[in-house]
């Protein structure tokens, strides 16, 4: 980590997407193809992203690998010394052309973001029929022994009642872990939608009651993202979780630790906030003194101190709260924390 606090790194690369996922936290942005970051944009921040300590570029869209300056950064990226991971949901990887191209790049690590366990269930939450594809690309870039590929999916209320079977889908097509995330709101015009977000006590019930199904699937081998307050699930459970390494609490916002930029170079507080700019490179910053001046700058500590307050009286004196924090804070927006949130966690 950086004298900053940094460690990771984010460039939206793009907008348009082949999808149209329900609960994308890109909905608001139409998925503009023309929303496409240029290459001398890209190197400026990772120049800057690299200037301030960061190591790993994870690079984000709308759909990567649509981005045709995508294998250019990936070198770029190694020139420096920094590894690259590509977030996709897969569908071009089962082209065998394009495929060879990302065999042979620059790029560190593939990251496949599987929407549904079935063809229809794939067609019905995306709007695309990519199943097939992004199954034939799975099953071959598994096989690579040079660049790590993991496979993540969404518990989106679309998924809950058959999530197991997506983790299936992925193994029996040759995935070597799985990411389990919770769904966060989508935002259009300024608005926050949580339809797609299951209620969360129900989160908690099925992936308990699904666990020892996910866990023989995968050999172990999956990590639980609790974006939701930790004392949803019993506090056995979790440490049963901690002790097999599969359980991962919050994200880069929480703990303040991760650089976010979009398209025009305009620094995020998280993907969700792409309304809500932090400032913006040539701007407000274009090298690491000056972007640690507007990194600590009295705005941006007081923004995270608000948006990190403890969501619930009940927060206040919890042994765990230093662990989750509440969970993501976004999913107070569409939620009431004081229901949500327990008097007292279930041993």
């Amino acid at each position: 980590m950086s004298e900053l606090g940094v460690y990771g790194g984010w460039l939206t690369v793009n907008r348009f997407c082949n999808m149209r996922c329900a609960w994308c936290y890109a909905t608001g942005t139409a998925f503009k193809p023309e929303d496409s970051m240029p290459l001398d944009m890209a190197k400026k921040l990772v120049d800057l992203m690299h200037a301030v300590g960061v190591k790993s570029v994870v690079l984000i869209g709308g759909e990567t690998l649509f981005w045709p300056h995508l294998f250019d950064i990936a070198t770029y990226l190694k020139t420096l010394g920094m590894a690259s991971t590509v977030a996709t949901n897969g569908w071009l990887l089962g082209h065998k052309r394009f495929r060879d191209r990302v065999e042979q790049s620059d790029i560190t690590a593939i990251g496949i973001s599987l929407k549904a366990g079935n063809r229809q269930q794939y067609m019905e939450l995306t709007g695309f029929d990519g199943y097939d594809k992004v199954m034939e690309g799975l099953r071959e870039v598994s096989k690579w022994g040079h660049m790590r590929v993991e496979t993540s999916m969404v518990l989106t209320a679309g998924v809950m009642g058959n999530f197991t079977e997506v983790v299936s889908s992925a193994f029996d097509n040759g995935a070597h872990f799985m990411n389990i995330q919770m769904c966060e709101p989508g935002i259009s015009n300024g608005q926050y939608d949580g339809r797609y977000m299951p209620d969360a006590r129900e989160v908690a019930r099925v992936t308990t009651a699904n666990y020892e199904a996910v866990n023989a699937i995968t050999g172990g081998k999956f990590s639980l993202e609790l974006m939701l307050p930790a004392c949803l699930w019993s506090a056995g459970f979790l440490r049963m979780l901690e002790e097999r390494g599969q359980v991962s609490y919050g994200c880069h916002f929480k703990t303040r630790s991760g650089l976010v930029f979009d398209r025009w170079g305009c620094l995020l507080a998280c993907n969700h906030l792409y309304d809500y700019p932090l400032g913006q490179y040539g701007v407000d910053f274009v090298d690491r003194n000056s972007f640690a001046a507007h990194w600590n700058r009295p705005e941006l500590n007081t923004f995270y101190d608000r948006m990190l307050e403890f969501p619930a009286k009940a927060c206040i004196q919890c042994l765990q709260y230093n662990k989750c924090g509440g969970g993501c804070p976004l999913q107070w927006f569409v939620r009431d924390p004081e229901t949500t949130i327990p008097l007292v966690q279930e041993t």
